[in-house]
């Protein structure tokens, strides 16, 4: 299904609520605030849940941590849809295009990035949208 056909099916304040929790899951880099309460929650390793976690320096910026148990490093936007990300703020603008059902090629244009960008960035917020429904795409 396309996501201006998902999206069309949305009510005004479920496109607000999705906006929210993209913005919240993405915001980690540009708020102390939220990266403070990831922090302070028992951190667990997004692979094997377990608690054995250590600090493993830092990358971009981003504070790192390492897993005991399994010994697989993560930040704290691993499993998230902003992992991996190399123009995050620029996702955050992509995302409140979606909502507005900007065409893809106007949002790339816009953003100055290139179409197929804007179709994988549309691809994580089609799939974080379905997880937290626990829909199938």
């Amino acid at each position: 299904m396309k996501i201006e056909t998902m999206l069309s099916k949305l009510g005004y304040q479920e496109k607000i609520e999705l906006y929210h929790q993209l913005e919240m899951e993405l915001r980690t880099l540009e708020s102390e605030r939220l990266i403070r309460e990831k922090l302070d929650e028992v951190l667990e390793c997004p692979y094997c849940h377990s608690r054995n976690i250590r600090g493993h320096g830092k990358y971009k910026g981003r504070k790192r941590f390492k897993c005991l148990s399994c010994t697989r490093t993560f930040n704290i936007l691993s499993e998230t849809s902003g992992a991996g990300l190399k123009k995050l703020e620029l996702f955050r603008q992509y995302a409140r295009m979606a909502l507005e059902s900007i065409p893809v090629r106007t949002a790339a244009r816009t953003l100055g990035v290139n179409a197929k960008t804007i179709t994988t960035w549309r691809t994580r917020i089609l799939t974080a949208f379905d997880e937290e429904n626990g829909q199938k795409l």
